[in-house]
């Protein structure tokens, strides 16, 4: 093959046409034949520059092409002699090695599944520009951009994503080593490592995990998929941890260091949350000093959150975690777990302990009560144990903005609700794939905490209800009238797609509420990008009125507690001023509302 390219034969024909008083189109127009024929048959590159010339009727131009031809492989030569020493790395091995072009082309058919001819093309013509540059060396990186600006200025753009190198420019690397601690929010190596990790996982997220029109969603503010940046995870486990190991009766030390082992080998599977039941079971016997070295051994796993479903109020176990987060209250290098505290008649029985569980939640925000067990357990009062393998938020104001009219938003919520359908089950057949792999030692270990795959839950939520009721109903609010009928409506319409699409492509959906902020600053952000020019720009998370609505405490209570029988759902209440308050609350929400949990914030 002739050692030329596209360009250099259209710069030969050029100077050849000269000499025949051709037209300047000619040029332009034999070196389009050339590449087309070319990729079409994969022959010899100068037998096809040959074969042109002769269907073109131009076998005349032939001696002069050929003088001219030699002329550049003789200047090609050249430069390649001295630089034949031209070295490549630092590869994975940490070391340089000599330059070969077949190389490169080999490394487009296998890992871009190019097709040989225009490889080898390829890597040519990397290689003319490589060695007509002032450098001794070259990283591998510099090459695989090389590679491809060429596939994609010769038309070969479709190969270049295949291609794609995932991770974190330098520069970026070095803000955050550099950076100081309160400007970058790395305070560890392990964040660091997590940092760096999660941007490679995110950008394999959205161009393998998920399809095309997932990840635009996602990036269009018409869907959030939440933890995008850990696909190798579940989004949350509940576990029955304590009572699936043997407890060891004769000694606590041992006890507390196998839960927390097993506690550690789940949690190294979860992006978000786990639930972990049967903690004040009689068969652990706590005592003070073992829940706190239990609370600050899970505590150091600062990236996720745990929440410890309690069975019962009355109990030691209960007494005990009261003194420890009374300890606990001035040391804040601790992520404490989140408490679930039921509620039931007999719990107002025992005021005093009652009112301890009060100054904890007031003190520390780490204590949620909820008024509906079966919620959370089983009809034979065991825990609901399972997984939810992602979580997704729709956007409600988005959809309302896209309807424009209340008529036409039932039909945008059914098309954004069969997109996180769709992602559900993109994430589904991801992990199904790893299960024998990076996945194994959870799904298949001594039957602890195993999880199915093909049982797992689908968390959906929501985002932008209040707003998008505001922007439908000319501006009223939610908490009367319309707008109330409004967001009950929006409600209803979504458990009926939920129910839909559970039977259709046989999967778990569940409508969930749960605490993270990503998903509304991220529809903020592509709103004041996309939407600036759209009323309203602030999103409220879940099936909540916005921060805004004038409501007391039993209002807000009693609004939101009937929105819970569409979603299973928080209701957040703050600035409550002490304990005696938060008790009178309490019973109003256990005795007087359907609300399902509690959150003092």
């Amino acid at each position: 093959m002739t050692n030329i390219n596209s360009e250099e034969l259209k710069d030969i024909i050029y100077t050849v046409s000269s000499h025949f008083s051709e037209d300047t189109n000619f040029p332009q127009h034999f070196v389009d034949t050339v590449c087309k024929k070319f990729e079409q048959t994969g022959r010899d590159w100068e037998a096809t520059v040959l074969e042109v010339f002769e269907e073109m009727g131009r076998r005349e131009m032939i001696p002069f092409y050929r003088i001219y031809v030699k002329e550049k492989e003789s200047t090609y030569s050249s430069l390649k002699q001295e630089k034949i020493e031209l070295l490549v790395g630092p590869t994975s091995n940490d070391e340089y090695i000599p330059w070969e072009t077949q190389k490169i082309a080999q490394a487009l058919e296998r890992e871009g599944g190019i097709p040989k001819h225009i490889a080898q093309k390829v890597a040519f013509s990397v290689e003319q520009k490589v060695i007509r540059s002032d450098n001794r060396y070259i990283s591998t990186a510099l090459i695989r951009d090389l590679v491809n600006s060429e596939l994609f200025l010769s038309g070969h753009g479709y190969y270049v994503k295949k291609q794609t190198v995932l991770g974190i420019p330098k520069y970026n690397l070095n803000s955050l080593l550099y950076t100081r601690n309160g400007d970058s929010n790395i305070r560890s190596v392990r964040q660091l490592e997590n940092k760096i990790a999660s941007n490679t996982f995110r950008q394999y997220a959205l161009e393998e995990v998920f399809s095309k029109e997932v990840a635009q969603a996602h990036l269009s503010g018409t869907i959030h998929i939440e933890d995008l940046e850990w696909p190798v995870k579940y989004f949350s486990i509940n576990s029955d941890i304590p009572s699936q190991f043997q407890i060891k009766k004769n000694s606590d030390i041992e006890n507390i260091v196998e839960l927390l082992a097993n506690i550690q080998r789940v949690s190294q599977f979860i992006s978000h949350s786990l639930n972990i039941y049967s903690i004040d079971t009689e068969e652990m016997n706590w005592n003070k000093s073992m829940l706190k070295s239990f609370i600050s051994g899970i505590s150091q796993n600062s990236s996720l959150s745990y929440n410890i479903i309690l069975h019962h109020l009355e109990s030691t176990f209960t007494d005990n975690l009261c003194k420890c987060y009374k300890d606990f209250s001035n040391d804040d290098k601790y992520k404490l777990p989140r408490f679930w505290v039921p509620v039931n008649p007999d719990s107002f029985k025992n005021e005093k302990l009652l009112k301890k569980i009060c100054n904890i939640a007031l003190t520390t925000n780490n204590i949620n009560y909820y008024f509906k067990p079966e919620n959370l357990y089983d009809e034979n009062s065991a825990p609901i144990t399972g997984c939810a393998m992602n979580a997704f938020v729709i956007n409600i104001l988005r959809a309302a903005l896209s309807a424009k009219e209340k008529e036409n938003l039932w039909e945008e919520l059914k098309q954004t609700f069969g997109l996180t359908v769709k992602a559900h089950l993109d994430k589904k057949r991801f992990l199904f794939n790893l299960a024998d792999g990076p996945l194994r030692q959870l799904t298949k270990y001594n039957n602890v905490c195993q999880v199915d795959i093909n049982n797992s839950i689908c968390f959906l939520s929501i985002a932008g209800l209040p707003e998008a009721v505001h922007f439908l109903c000319d501006g009223n609010d939610m908490s009367d009238g319309e707008g109330w009928e409004l967001a009950i409506e929006i409600l209803e319409r979504l458990n009926e797609m939920a129910v839909n699409l559970e039977q259709r492509y046989d999967i778990r959906i569940k409508l969930v509420d749960y605490s993270n902020s990503k998903a509304t600053e991220h529809f903020e952000k592509v709103h004041k990008s996309i939407l600036s020019k759209l009323p309203i720009n602030k999103y409220t998370f879940g099936p909540h009125f916005c921060s805004s609505t004038e409501m007391n405490y039993r209002e807000k209570i009693l609004k939101e507690g009937q929105l819970h029988q569409y979603i299973k759902s928080y209701i957040n209440i703050q600035n409550i001023k002490d304990s005696k308050s938060l008790l009178s609350l309490l019973e109003f929400t256990y005795q007087e509302t359907d609300a399902n949990i509690l959150r003092i914030i």
